[in-house]
């Protein structure tokens, strides 16, 4: 079954433009993934530091291939420790 996951992040004071390099890096070979539907990166204009994740699978298996993918384990590791906070919402479709 599809799902999304929505995740809400902070980054550690100094660590802004890294992350934005990271994300913006990770959305074009993420998107051609055959099994992800939608991989967004959005950044709050009022605070630098926000930035908020979109990420639409078919399912749990297109998860699990994404993050044994080269460009994301290149990167994963790096981006969570420019992490200060983290907070992740799962969805499910509606009249599934």
């Amino acid at each position: 079954m599809s799902f999304a996951l929505v995740v809400r992040f902070t980054t550690k004071p100094g660590a802004e433009e890294r992350t934005a390099e990271i994300l913006s890096g990770l959305m074009g070979p993420s998107q051609a993934e055959p099994g992800i539907d939608a991989y967004l990166a959005y950044r709050d204009p009022e605070d630098r530091r926000v930035f908020v994740m979109y990420e639409a699978y078919r399912d749990r298996g297109a998860l699990e291939e994404h993050r044994a993918t080269p460009h994301f384990q290149s990167v994963g590791e790096e981006l969570v420790g420019l992490m200060d906070s983290i907070e992740k919402t799962e969805l499910e479709p509606l009249g599934s």
